[in-house]
């Protein structure tokens, strides 16, 4: 059957990199007809380096070769961690706190002569052109009514969301699913008010049908203050709201909430009791990771854990249906975390870093941009923070060991369909009664559970961390790493920025790149590498290192640094007052 050729380059299209390198071997037509189609050539870098095709016609790309030459500037920038263009936001760090999405950075806090108020700074883009004449930053402020405890900003949706803390009892319109019984066991609670404004204007959101949503979470009866949490994330008209409490430093209690905020409803509640949540990414547009471990950690109960959740509607109610468990490595020398040796392991931080918004529609995107990240080639990044405690001396001071656990979306997808697929009885009656979120702890159901089936739920470190993820020490604070696609980057010790690129390209190139003479001594500074176990190899009982994840680290020092956060095109290095932009 001859099929016009056109129309092969069509379907060949629609291949991954591995498909399309197998079809080269078919026959020396394919491969002729592949290493001579821009449009083929241009789709194997789009994929080699994580991306997918943008908007269709673009006055700036006419052409697939223009394209494919703004991909490679733009990754040969990052290959050697050199800014094509750099500017700066004055006075962009001084503030409470601050968000980075979509290009814009925007920082809350208090203003000379104004007061309370937002201020947003569109960033430049040299891929899409704009904001390149001078360079010169503009910032625009919102004047603030009202004193907020967060915010967060989705350009996407032209979307400002305004955290205000309530100081009266919630009214029960806009949370039908709650009644006054949740109250009658405690007259301590928290309310909070979702504000949903427009980003452009400061306006009453038109898509929404309230002005804000409420939130409202019963305190446990426990003594002393508790600092809250917030962490969100919008995919379409989903917003996904996890509120962590924080008594001492340490987190005591997390509550997982879903809202349509177009309609207001409350689509799931979710007390976990005694198993905190303390992180949660997209993985994909249904289906979310959450970072999970008990409190108080003992030797024969769960360790720290990665647990995979589908949204599904059943009944007309959205459930959180449980995928998967991902263990993490065990402790060497036979012992249950927390214990090891002589000393006691406390968990500081387990956070789950990610892109934001990447599962949405591609007309969400920019519209200027010629490509975009790819959400089935990115790495999601587990930071993990322990403290060791002897048990003889409790007036030590430890010091704090990060470890790094960089994961593939393609190790995720195969874990999902690995092992057994049992559901956590416990989440689920929780997720199925949204009227009785509070009343019972998790660990009231799990007594209905068998203990030798929970024995068999969910993958070991070998089954799925061995089959393809990264791990490595690598000692800094887990709000100090940063991911963007295929990329991580950190802020090490002593101002050291590193980059880790995991993406095919990167690793090609490392493997070509030439090493540099100095003296005697040949060094290879981009060779691929494994991650470094460093104290891990001590503390994990980790057999093989399994399926190698490989990636080229670059390095660059930043002596005056605080923080870095990067995306796909920009690099924020900030430092005392200003912020930094690095346009790669």
């Amino acid at each position: 059957m001859n099929l016009a050729v056109e129309l092969i380059v069509l379907i060949l299209n629609e291949l991954d990199i591995k498909a399309i390198h197998v079809c080269m071997r078919v026959s020396k037509s394919f491969n002729a007809l592949i290493k001579n189609s821009f449009c083929l050539q241009y789709h194997i870098t789009l994929l080699s380096h994580g991306f997918i095709d943008g908007p269709g016609y673009l006055s700036r790309y006419p052409t697939t070769s223009s394209r494919q030459q703004a991909l490679l500037d733009t990754e040969d920038s990052w290959f050697n961690l050199r800014p094509r263009m750099t500017t700066a936001i004055k006075e962009g760090n001084r503030c409470d706190f601050a968000r980075f999405a979509d290009g814009v950075w925007a920082t809350y806090g208090s203003h000379q002569g104004i007061g309370l108020c937002l201020t947003l700074s569109a960033l430049p883009s040299i891929l899409a052109g704009t904001g390149l004449e001078d360079l010169t930053i503009q910032s625009r402020i919102i004047k603030l009514e009202a004193n907020f405890v967060d915010f967060g900003v989705e350009p996407r949706h032209d979307l400002l969301i305004l955290v205000e803390k309530s100081t009266e009892l919630p009214g029960l319109v806009s949370q039908p699913s709650l009644s006054m019984n949740h109250f009658d066991h405690t007259d301590r609670y928290l309310s909070y008010l979702f504000h949903l404004r427009t980003l452009s204007q400061n306006r009453r959101h038109p898509k929404a049908s309230l002005e804000y949503i409420e939130l409202c979470i019963p305190l446990p009866p426990t003594d002393g203050e508790n600092d809250q949490h917030f962490l969100y994330e919008v995919s379409g008209p989903v917003i996904v709201i996890l509120m962590a409490l924080k008594r001492n430093g340490t987190l005591s209690r997390s509550y997982l909430r879903v809202f349509n905020w177009e309609t207001g409803d409350v689509l799931l509640n979710h007390d976990g009791g005694d198993r905190i949540i303390s992180s949660f990414a997209y993985v994909t547009t249904d289906v979310l990771m959450l970072a999970e471990y008990v409190t108080p950690l003992t030797s024969d109960g769960p360790a720290p854990q990665l647990t995979l959740w589908s949204l599904r509607t059943i009944d007309f109610k959205l459930r959180l249906v449980k995928l998967q468990t991902l263990r993490l490595p065990p402790v060497k020398d036979g012992k249950n975390f927390p214990e090891y040796k002589d000393e006691l392991l406390t968990l500081d931080e387990f956070n789950i870093v990610a892109d934001s918004g990447l599962t949405e529609d591609a007309s969400s995107s920019s519209p200027l941009c010629p490509f975009r990240v790819d959400v089935k080639n990115r790495i999601f990044l587990v930071a993990l923070k322990i403290y060791m405690v002897g048990l003889r001396d409790s007036d030590d001071h430890p010091e704090p060991i990060t470890f790094s656990i960089c994961i593939p979306f393609t190790t995720i997808l195969k874990a999902i369909h690995s092992g057994q697929l049992l559901g956590d009885p416990a989440m689920q009656v929780l997720a199925d009664d949204q009227n009785d979120f509070s009343s019972r702890a998790a660990g009231d159901y799990q007594r209905d559970v068998k203990s030798e089936e929970c024995e068999h739920i969910g993958l070991d470190w070998e089954d799925w961390g061995g089959q393809g993820a990264c791990l490595n020490e690598t000692n800094t604070n887990s709000y100090d790493f940063s991911v963007s696609g295929m990329r991580c980057s950190y802020l090490h010790e002593q101002g050291r920025l590193i980059v880790m690129d995991f993406s095919p390209s990167a690793i090609k190139k490392g493997k070509d790149a030439r090493p540099i003479d100095i003296g005697d001594v040949q060094l290879w500074p981009k060779r691929p590498r494994p991650g470094d176990l460093g104290f891990g190899s001590e503390l994990f009982d980790i057999k093989t290192r399994g399926e190698e994840v490989l990636f080229v680290q670059t390095e660059h020092h930043l002596p005056h640094a605080e923080g870095v956060i990067i995306d796909m095109e920009h690099v924020l290095i900030l430092n005392k007052h200003n912020v930094d932009v690095w346009m790669m």
